[in-house]
């Protein structure tokens, strides 16, 4: 009886091969199914980081060969500040939620809206990642989502109707709107009584007189539409706080996106969508405001050097406080350590994109 070869030609092994890789590719093509977000925006249709989100969206469509893609409702499911519970919930799939609207739930985000940090919003956006995953991760912050980007905007001045200033005298007894855990403090150590409410009400709120100024940048006057509202706005270095944000899914409709896809998205996110979002908005949406603001008249008035000091000397201990909730609320004691880290990461990066031009 004669014996069968075992041995095949290399070609006909070669043609076997490619055949069995290519039954196997339908299978594994199969595992990556289409996915529809929906985004609840509650900013305006005006707003600066519109366009901007828009864009991501595409990269994100365009990374996983158009199998995920975000749809924006035609109006937010709730308010600003109801919006990480319904991602949570699932009740929404995708948002940018700001997390100085709800005071006391970002305890350990809130270093970052510390007064007099500096730097331009997309360097020291990619800081707070950086910091974030170094330090802040265990916090718990996030749970319950899934964390694609933070951001910060740039350093907030005060902006006022009706008031002129020239010194800290000026400012004591007026109602400003306020947001998160630190506006209110600066308020109330410079004299001030806080409002706290989001910026989708100021506008009627300084129309009808229940304010008499706010605490944001010029890109929140512009995309809200407050210049013809205000008058002036006070500028120390660094400014008086800065607002953070986060842009977050649900974690029930990331795990229907396949790993595939779900790595190609996270690509694009972290440091990338975090510079994306904060850069675009805040840094450019800035330089776009001051044309705006000259045409309407708003004057910006920088604090002369006295007057920086004493504010400093009064808000020097709005620092110290955030070090002692981060150990009393979250039992992370090295608060000093981190906010060295965010400023020192925010320096390079600055100097980073400084000299590559971006």
């Amino acid at each position: 009886m004669s014996r069968l070869s075992l041995a095949m030609p290399a070609a006909a092994l070669s043609a076997v091969i490619a055949g069995t890789i290519a039954l196997a590719a339908p299978a594994a093509a199969q595992d990556c199914e289409d996915v529809r977000l929906m985004y609840s925006r509650w900013v305006p249709p005006t707003h600066q980081s519109v366009p901007h989100m828009e864009d991501w969206f595409k990269q994100v469509e365009e990374a996983t060969e158009g199998r995920v893609k975000i749809n924006t409702l035609p109006k937010p499911l709730g308010k600003p500040q109801a919006h990480f519970d319904l991602v949570k919930a699932g009740t929404v799939d995708f948002t940018v939620i700001n997390n100085s609207y709800t005071p006391g739930r970002f305890v350990a985000e809130a270093g970052a809206e510390l007064p007099f940090i500096g730097g331009e919003a997309g360097p020291t956006s990619i800081a707070f990642w950086r910091t974030y995953q170094k330090y802040l991760t265990g916090a718990g912050d996030f749970d319950g989502v899934k964390l694609l980007a933070l951001a910060t905007q740039t350093g907030g001045d005060l902006w006022l109707k009706g008031k002129d200033f020239t010194s800290l005298e000026d400012l004591q007894g007026l109602k400003v709107r306020v947001a998160g855990t630190v506006t209110p403090k600066v308020a109330d150590a410079l004299g001030m009584v806080g409002v706290l409410k989001p910026i989708t009400e100021v506008y009627e709120m300084l129309s009808a007189g229940i304010v008499d100024g706010i605490f944001t940048i010029p890109e929140g006057v512009m995309s809200f539409k407050l210049e013809g509202q205000l008058d002036n706005a006070v500028r120390v270095p660094g400014g008086f706080y800065r607002l953070t944000s986060a842009i977050i899914m649900s974690e029930r409709k990331w795990n229907e996106i396949c790993a595939k896809d779900q790595a190609a998205i996270d690509k694009l996110a972290g440091e990338n969508l975090s510079w994306h979002y904060a850069h675009n908005t805040y840094d450019l949406g800035n330089q776009k405001a001051v044309g705006v603001l000259k045409e309407a008249g708003v004057d910006v008035i920088q604090a002369d050097p006295a007057t920086v000091k004493a504010m400093q000397d009064r808000l020097g201990g709005i620092e110290q406080e955030w070090i002692a909730d981060l150990k009393a609320e979250r039992g992370m004691d090295n608060g000093a350590e981190i906010l060295d880290y965010l400023r020192q990461e925010a320096d390079k990066v600055a100097k980073e994109r400084a000299k590559a031009g971006g």
